[in-house]
């Protein structure tokens, strides 16, 4: 049962002993961020230092191998994450070292966002472990993005506007994906109406349950308009089963459904104390209603819905602190801890998340290539 997700689950059980020990310091400020520095070090050291696993790393590997010495090339809009590569690259760093070098920085980066946002750190790690492996293992640039993004969101809350837009500016030099965050600029000081909220989710369940290709006719409109290689690369996207998704009541959906309720069952405490800002609450309901729309798009889900998976990290920790009963806190306590563990021994248990350091891999270059080969072909 745990072949592959074995080391995953050890990592998810040192997360939550190290969770007890943030929670036994909560009124000793400095020793707690020790606590937290620690939970961040783990992260960098484990997924940093990570063999060729996931799916994106071939085609990571190749990119990084043949980059031309030219600053510029044309056809790139992501500049910033072309030249990191190119410096990297260029004083012959090893693919796997510099994947280390850039987890170091979304690490940084992880921490100096969300250790502002959620009382106990170690709830965030096991959220962003267990429901978004791809984001973790797959998507460098889209990862770095996001994380800039999230900064450019609090600087423009605190007022400093200048730097978001800048931030913002960079968040799509690493991946064009970040141009959301303008977009987000929008919801940072207010909260969505409540009924909005009902009313929009229950739309979009209606369109999910009765199986509309919501997504799918989008892209298609989309692919249209804009002709040409992106016209093409969508219609490849849409036609392509590894990219569709099957409808049906998973275990995803299910806890989509429940963190929701939890949510907006506590929405008016929310927006009348500001347990938590008006983007992120926002963001998280963007989440899970970006999830239920492009549920036959699994492209869309993996590389746009994620960019809104801080929301969704963020605000389902704190639901512990504003359900205020004991028994209540216990309970919501509970399931998150039961979605964690549940997605990491299932997520985690197939091939290509057969873990190892990129220093001690026992299987070749040629091996990894085959059990991806072979995983594509089962899906």
């Amino acid at each position: 049962m745990l072949e592959y997700s074995f080391p995953y689950v050890v990592v998810a059980i040192i997360y939550l002993l190290l969770g007890y020990y943030e929670f036994a310091f909560k009124n000793n400020i400095i020793q707690k961020r020790k606590i937290q520095i620690i939970e961040c070090i783990i992260f960098v050291l484990f997924f940093g230092l990570r063999g060729y696993i996931g799916t994106d790393w071939m085609n990571y590997l190749f990119y990084y191998e043949n980059k031309t010495d030219a600053l510029y090339e044309t056809g790139s809009f992501e500049l910033g994450f072309d030249i990191v590569v190119k410096l990297c690259s260029s004083v012959n760093i090893d693919y796997c070292v510099f994947v280390f070098l850039i987890t170091i920085v979304q690490g940084y980066l992880f921490d100096k966002y969300f250790s502002k946002k959620v009382d106990y750190m170690f709830w965030t790690y096991l959220l962003l472990i267990a429901i978004f492996p791809n984001l973790i293992i797959d998507t460098l640039r889209n990862f770095i993005s996001l994380l800039i993004g999230v900064l450019a969101l609090e600087y423009w809350k605190n007022e400093y506007r200048i730097k978001a837009l800048l931030l913002i500016v960079l968040s799509i030099l690493f991946h064009t994906s970040g141009v959301v965050f303008f977009f987000l600029l929008l919801f940072c000081k207010k909260y969505i109406k409540k009924r909005v909220i009902i009313i929009l989710f229950i739309v979009a369940s209606i369109l999910y349950f009765g199986q509309v290709h919501f997504a799918s006719l989008l892209l298609m409109k989309i692919g249209d308009i804009v002709g040409g290689f992106y016209g093409l690369l969508i219609e490849e996207y849409v036609g392509s089963e590894y990219y569709n998704s099957s409808y049906g009541i998973s275990f995803g959906v299910i806890e989509k459904f429940l963190f929701f309720i939890l949510y907006i069952y506590k929405y008016d405490e929310i927006r009348t104390y500001r347990y938590i800002d008006p983007v992120v609450a926002n963001v998280f309901f963007f989440y899970i209603l970006s999830n239920l729309l492009f549920s036959d798009m699994n492209i869309l889900i993996q590389r746009f819905a994620v960019l809104f998976c801080f929301g969704y990290i963020i605000v389902i920790p704190n639901l512990i602190n504003i359900y205020r009963l004991k028994i209540n806190r216990y309970l919501v306590s509970f399931v998150i801890l039961f979605v964690v563990m549940s997605k990491v021994l299932v997520v985690y248990n197939i091939p290509i998340f057969d873990y190892t350091f990129f220093f001690m891999d026992n299987k070749s270059l040629e091996e990894r290539k085959m059990i991806l080969d072979d995983f594509y072909l089962v899906i």
